[in-house]
């Protein structure tokens, strides 16, 4: 939940630290906001989910089996 307007981004990473591809970048506001994405073309693999809002950063570990 965005407790503000801005810019977001939610960027996935492989666990070498390059970036396979920027799935969201966009402008949400206040509220709960929703998106959906797609990881077609991703190798089984663990990968790291970034979101980034304006004012700091959430990540986590993907595994695509």
């Amino acid at each position: 939940e965005a407790d503000r307007k801005g810019q977001i981004q939610l960027q996935f990473t492989d666990l070498e630290g390059r970036t396979v591809g920027n799935l969201i970048q966009q402008n949400v506001s206040p509220g709960v906001n929703s998106s959906s994405i797609s990881l077609d073309g991703l190798a089984r693999g663990i990968y790291i989910l970034t979101l980034k809002p304006a004012d700091g950063t959430a990540t986590r570990k993907i595994v695509i089996d």
